[in-house]
């Protein structure tokens, strides 16, 4: 079995590939603490996988993805503990999985890569894929399939968190369908401004990179807001929510 392992800022998600199953069951989301030792997190870990009553023993691989650098010696050294495995990790500038066309291909998030690795395993390019995370990243892939770069803007949440924390009156809200632009209070008018500026927002965005690359790509869209957004778009043509996940099973292979 593989564990795949995508350290994000905010969340680590953590998913088992067994055989030749293409979605990752069962599935975990962790806060990511770099205030925790090995010893906690390989804890933490076994009893997840005793709680899905799965032996660590049946680990035989581990592949990750990570962006916070702190935790790679923690998630390393925690694997080594619960599964006696050396775990990959995922480096854009030593992957070769996909070409990177950017100015500085060591700095490329390697979640990003990851989700362009997946999405490339599914569709044919040219592709551009939507992360909707901590920050809203646009991945620009081209018709030969070269990682070209992208677009980086704050994420849905870090803006709802950012707003309420600049303003006395404005209530936290939790991101949720809306059907009216118009919002007749407070709430609803705060719903609107995040679903339908983000959703255009995309279609915006999206416009400009089809017109660079010339050519009419997906969009594949992933992470925890896909769906919010998917929902009022004109642009996004499927949903994945484990892509980063899908992309470190075939970097593993």
């Amino acid at each position: 079995m593989l564990l795949t392992i995508d350290v994000g800022n905010t969340e680590t998600k953590l998913g088992v590939f067994a055989g030749d199953r293409d979605v990752p069951e069962p599935f975990w989301r962790l806060r990511s603490d770099p205030g925790r030792t090995a010893d906690e997190v390989a804890v933490l870990v076994r009893q997840l996988f005793t709680g899905a009553a799965l032996a660590p023993e049946a680990i035989d691989a581990v592949a990750v993805a990570s962006v916070v650098p702190a935790l790679d010696p923690i998630v390393e050294a925690a694997c080594r503990r619960c599964f006696g495995v050396a775990p990959r990790f995922l480096r854009a500038e030593t992957q070769t999985a996909i070409a990177i066309a950017t100015e500085r291909p060591a700095d490329a998030g390697a979640d990003l890569i990851a989700m362009a690795i997946g999405a490339r395993a599914r569709y044919p390019d040219p592709l551009i894929v939507a992360s909707y995370g901590t920050a809203t990243v646009f991945i620009a892939i081209s018709p030969a399939g070269v990682y070209l770069g992208g677009a980086i803007a704050p994420g849905i949440g870090t803006s709802i968190d950012a707003l309420n924390a600049r303003t006395a009156r404005l209530p936290k809200i939790v991101p949720q369908p809306v059907q009216a632009a118009i919002g007749r209070n407070t709430h609803d008018a705060l719903a609107s401004g995040i679903t339908f500026g983000f959703a255009g927002q995309t279609d915006a965005l999206v416009a400009r990179i089809r017109r660079e690359l010339g050519a009419p790509a997906k969009v594949i869209a992933t992470g925890g807001f896909a769906e919010l957004v998917a929902a009022h778009t004109a642009t996004i043509d499927a949903i994945h929510p484990y892509l980063s996940h899908e992309g470190l099973r075939h970097f593993a292979r």
